[in-house]
């Protein structure tokens, strides 16, 4: 037994902590602490849960099967609360907070921190020196179909901890309509149902029988024995003849015992693996729902966005459109007016005085290029005006979609244009060199003929000088008329380079625009997604968490799979064993469990 024991808790264990991690990715947080809370259950103590409907008498009916006045409504009075009993070396009222704080109960009037803190109370534990609790926990609920919906909602969330049930039947109220609702429901957590009716001497003998046929007719197949046991109020005790606690004219109370003993304390291990095993499977089950439920959901939504984004995504392309045909409209403009001051430009710089500085250093005149035709202060002044030109644009194309000041906050033009460096220094270099191809040969070739003047020529010596000077003007206007000719190619040279830098700059600032409209474009998408959602969300992650979701759902079939072949390994080790060593009570309820499956 101990191997079977063992090699069970381990397979359970195992599947529980899957479960967990499955819950985890599902973003199902209640889900997974109930199954965390089935992991610690499997080594705690045996279960036995109470339910009934509200008011039935079920903290009674403890404290009569415990002979014990242990849960006195003086000590706790009726909450939402569900109120755990097991047994203790000394007599002690422990309140377990939701948020994992514990607070020991010093006397009765610390009562009514119970009912001040209900909605923060997770549950309220009594231990006591009583032997009979020993290996047990008894579990009080505060009952189903009450106009409470707090006690509803509690015990409903507590079902996972039962291992065994015993349904409280009023004997007076017996046939509400959602009584077999709740009992059934309860029913696939368990691992047995007992049912209990109570105040049995209160009805006649031929209404007892007409109930009898009811309860047998109506919950056929749900409990595995019922009990008939008279009425118990007050404390539960009708009264005690000896010291043990026996009861006085209540017989079913005592078969109840009996029955407690003889049958489900045997097989409690086999009914708390089965128990546990069902409240996975219910778990799961729930989990299965609603992942589907979130899966059609958001399908659903993600049809309506695409339908939405559809919407959206032309009217970016609208404003894509004309904000890339101001800016091709605008740096044209902006290129002709380049081209005017470059005309100008070269109108003054273009001297024989500055052909050999440049040509020597054409960096100087890229200086000064850029800071008569392209200097910081007019690229300056063009991007701001385009970029108020792209807000305006922006925001006539958006409104409806998005907060006007958003817009306007998000405009943010910050294109680099290209750096006027080595291009500009190659086409200064090259106007410049060509002039002194052509210039310099004229006045090295004056030089050479004034030193190198015939000496019989030395009557005219004088003349020298003025020669030197007349060569020197003369290659001066050669120079000047070559780069006056030159005027018209360097101009198309400059303008061509002017081109090309504004083509860099119009591309880069489309880039920038078309950026801003994209961001606008994802900003209106996610105010819609938020809109219909009704959480923040971001289109990807829609399909993500789609995604997510499917994987999961094929994770829980696969997990459920894996539950019901370890009960029918766990059901079937039972069989083997009780087999082997004839244990005629365990191997009949084995059989049941296997006829149930």
């Amino acid at each position: 037994m101990e191997a079977l024991r063992e090699f069970t808790e381990q397979r359970l264990e195992y599947i529980l902590r899957s479960a967990s991690l499955l819950l985890v990715s599902a973003r199902l947080e209640r889900n997974r602490e109930k199954v965390d809370d089935l992991v610690e259950g499997i080594r705690d103590d045996f279960a036995l849960m109470v339910l009934g409907e509200f008011s039935s008498g079920k903290s009674s009916f403890i404290n009569a099967l415990l002979k014990e006045n242990i849960l006195a409504t003086s000590i706790l009075p009726e909450t939402s609360a569900i109120t755990v009993v097991r047994y203790g070396g000394e007599k002690k009222t422990e309140i377990r907070y939701k948020d994992g704080r514990k607070y020991e109960l010093g006397d009765e009037s610390d009562a009514e921190l119970i009912k001040r803190d209900a909605k923060e109370i997770n549950r309220v534990e009594i231990s006591y020196p009583l032997t009979r609790l020993s290996g047990f926990l008894l579990v009080d609920t505060p009952g189903l179909n009450t106009i409470f919906r707090d006690h509803e909602a509690t015990t409903r969330e507590f079902l996972h901890r039962a291992d065994v049930i015993i349904w409280l039947f009023d004997a007076l109220k017996v046939g509400k309509l959602r009584e077999k609702e709740y009992v059934e429901y309860g029913k696939e957590y368990a691992g047995k149902m007992i049912g209990v009716v109570n105040k049995v001497d209160l009805v006649d003998e031929r209404d007892l029988e007409l109930l009898r046929e009811f309860l047998e007719r109506h919950f056929r197949g749900v409990f595995s024995r019922m009990f008939y046991v008279s009425s118990i109020g007050g404390n539960g005790l009708s009264g005690k003849t000896e010291e043990e606690g026996k009861y006085e004219g209540n017989s079913g109370l005592k078969d109840l015992e009996d029955f407690l003993v003889d049958e489900i304390i045997p097989a409690r291990m086999m009914l708390k693996y089965k128990a546990t095993l069902g409240s996975l499977n219910q778990i799961m089950g729930e989990t299965r729902m609603a992942l589907e439920k979130g899966e059609a959901d958001l399908v659903d939504k993600k049809n309506i966005l695409e339908n939405a984004t559809e919407g959206l995504r032309s009217i970016e392309a609208y404003v894509k459109d004309r904000i890339d045909y101001m800016i091709s409209d605008r740096v044209k403009d902006f290129a002709q007016d380049r081209k005017k001051s470059c005309s100008t430009f070269l109108e003054s710089e273009l001297r024989v005085r500055k052909a050999f500085r440049y040509m020597l250093k054409p960096s100087d005149m890229t200086e000064c290029f850029r800071r008569h035709v392209l200097d910081e202060k007019v690229l300056t002044g063009f991007l701001y005006e385009i970029s108020r030109r792209i807000e305006d644009i922006l925001t006539n194309g958006w409104k409806g979609r998005i907060e006007e000041r958003d817009i306007r906050n998000n405009v943010r033009i910050s294109a680099s244009f290209p750096v006027l460096g080595s291009e500009l220094d190659e086409v200064v270099s090259k106007i410049y060199s060509q002039a002194a191809k052509k210039i310099l040969p004229i006045v090295y070739a004056g030089i050479v003929a004034g030193l190198t003047w015939p000496l019989w020529m030395f009557t005219f010596v004088a003349l020298i000088p003025v020669t030197l000077v007349m060569l020197c003007f003369i290659c001066f206007m050669l120079g000047q008329l070559y780069l006056a000719a030159r005027g018209k190619g360097a101009l198309e040279e400059f303008s061509g380079f002017i081109d090309k830098y504004c083509k860099v700059m119009s591309e880069r600032i489309k880039e920038a625009a078309s950026s801003i409209n994209r961001n606008l474009f994802f900003k209106a998408q996610d105010e819609i997604i938020s809109q219909i959602l009704g959480y923040k969300l971001s289109y990807g992650e829609i399909k993500d968490r789609l995604a997510s979701i499917r994987k999961g759902r094929e994770e829980v079939k696969n997990l459920l799979s894996e539950v019901r072949k370890l009960e029918g390994e766990m059901l079937g080790g039972f069989q083997w064993y009780c087999q082997d060593h004839q244990c005629n009570v365990l191997s009949a309820q084995v059989e049941n469990m296997l006829q149930d499956r």
